[in-house]
């Protein structure tokens, strides 16, 4: 075989690699919605919360119904969770709020749906009280630096939801006032605030970084850790908090995902030791 010809096949193959990669990315990852399932145990659970299950999503950011948004569906609904919560960014131009909407309208959870809101909601203008009243109509518990009590059997655990701590909004000493101890979940976009929080807070839930949305081979995405504080997706610990940072559903910047799927979280709460 000729050199040139060596080349040349060398150089086919690496078209073909970079085309199917840029497929994948573009159109096959993005829409293959994953559930992922967690189990975490806390000794200072209620009993009556024992097993109690959060669907958690993420970064919508919704332009229409299409193939990724009834995927989630699917598997909320196909599953319905005892709580929903919803860690911000639901669209990234308020000319789809009524698709985010409709969407939002069929979620189904036992106990109830909360909201925060995040960075996105800020820079369309949808937030605070017209945020409030439009998920309001469809039962969804809008949190902005404050916290409600989910009642289990007789006893009570804490929802709390910060405004957004990536556009310095939180306010977590009027956020966690309420609980008075208690235990507390707490909703937040960025997962910066992990680093701001005080002892007490037994579990954050956040978004915000799409879990790097591309992420390379070996090194994942590093250009996703100063976006949240230094927690680009998973579980993390500090200081007797932990903090699940989700992939998310939607996407910015590139429509594309890399070896980081949109997921729905299914985080399922136990009374006992780690």
């Amino acid at each position: 075989m000729r050199p040139t010809r060596r080349v040349d096949g060398v150089i086919g193959f690496i078209a073909l690699a970079i085309l199917g990669t840029a497929l994948y990315a573009f159109l096959f990852e993005p829409n293959a919605v994953r559930s992922r399932n967690l189990t975490l145990y806390f000794p200072d659970l209620p009993a009556s919360a024992d097993g109690l299950c959060i669907a958690h999503i993420s970064d919508l950011h919704l332009r229409r119904i299409g193939a990724r948004e009834r995927a989630v569906l699917r598997i909320i609904n196909g599953s319905v969770p005892d709580v929903i919560v919803i860690t911000g960014d639901f669209v990234s131009d308020q000319r789809y709020r009524n698709v985010s909407l409709a969407f939002l309208s069929k979620l189904r959870a036992r106990l109830g749906v909360w909201a925060v809101q995040g960075n996105w909601e800020h820079n369309t203008g949808w937030t605070g009280n017209p945020l409030r009243d439009d998920l309001g109509k469809l039962g969804i518990r809008l949190l902005i630096n404050e916290a409600e009590p989910l009642e289990l059997n007789g006893s009570s655990i804490w929802i709390a939801g910060t405004d957004d701590p990536y556009l310095g909004a939180d306010r977590v000493p009027d956020t966690l006032n309420a609980t008075d101890g208690g235990f507390t979940v707490l909703l937040a976009h960025s997962p910066e605030i992990l680093n701001r929080l005080p002892k007490g807070v037994q579990l954050v839930l956040s978004g915000h970084t799409h879990g790097g949305q591309v992420r390379l081979p070996l090194i994942g995405a590093p250009w996703a850790r100063s976006m949240g504080g230094g927690y680009v997706s998973g579980l993390h610990r500090r200081e007797g908090t932990v903090l699940y940072v989700t992939n998310g559903v939607g996407m910015t910047v590139v429509p594309a995902r890399f070896l980081c799927p949109p997921e729905v979280a299914y985080i399922t709460l136990r009374r006992g030791n780690p």
